[in-house]
């Protein structure tokens, strides 16, 4: 089984666990339902945008930049 595989079938899994808990802390003092979600959305987006950086990229063999 691919990565991507793996991801995809556990990806609305762990979207219904993100959202039912949300419902459940609707008027929560720190980090309401609402905003735990967006805060979530935006943290795996910067590790998209962090894993998009030339440190992280993978470069073939081949390829020599001199």
């Amino acid at each position: 089984m691919t990565g991507m595989s793996f991801f995809k079938a556990l990806a609305p899994a762990g979207a219904g666990i993100v959202f039912s808990w949300a419902q459940k802390r609707q008027h929560a003092f720190f980090f309401p339902g609402d905003q735990m979600v967006f805060f979530l959305l935006n943290a795996v987006e910067l590790v998209g945008l962090l894993l998009t950086f030339k440190p992280f990229l993978a470069v073939p063999e081949q390829y020599d930049t001199r």
